[in-house]
Formats: C-alpha cells, structure tokens, sequence
C-alpha cells in the first residue's frame, strides 16, 4: 500500500473518530420509540467503531495484512442497515484525501 494511501485511511480514522464522539443520540424525548431509537441508534454506533477500531489495529502495524475491500464492504454493511448517510461520507473523505483535498464535515 502506497504511503499516501496509509495516510488518507489514517486521517478517515480521525474524521470517524469525531463523527462517533460528537454524533448525539437522536432519541425522541418520550415513549416506547424512544427506547427503540436510542437502541438503534446506540448499535449504529458501534458497528461502525467496530470497523474503526480494526482501521486503527491495521494503522498500527502499517496496514501489514490489511484488507482495503473488506473495510469498505464492511462499512457498506453498516449503511445498508442502518441507512446511515455519514458512511457515504467516509468514501468521499477517503477519495478527497487521495486527491490531497482534506477537510473533516
């Protein structure tokens, strides 16, 4: 893997780090959905620092054994069961770094 590519996954690794830590909880204030939003929600977040935290084990050891398409299917994964339109996000970020275009939002 080239060492631009290292950097670009290691600085999505920050974006996602953000977006996880700032990401409230969209809960309505009351009743039985609010529970099942909160649920939904609160397993939204960790499959998505499930695929973050192997990132980051990968980025630790200069990506030896990385697989770049399974990240990106196990992220797929996410949005389709989640519907979550920040994992779009995280291939354009990606891209855009590759192209030595960075921004965060």
């Amino acid at each position: 893997m080239e060492e631009k590519t290292k950097v670009a996954y290691r600085h999505l690794l920050y974006v996602a780090m953000i977006d996880m830590r700032n990401e409230p909880l969209k809960m309505p204030s009351r009743g039985v959905g609010r529970l099942f939003s909160g649920r939904n929600e609160l397993r939204r977040v960790r499959a998505l620092a499930n695929c973050f935290h192997n990132l980051a084990a990968y980025s630790v050891q200069d990506f030896e054994g990385f697989n770049e398409a399974m990240f990106w299917s196990e992220i797929e994964i996410v949005k389709d069961q989640f519907g979550d339109y920040a994992v779009e996000r995280y291939r354009r970020i990606f891209d855009a770094y590759l192209r030595g275009e960075v921004f965060i939002c």
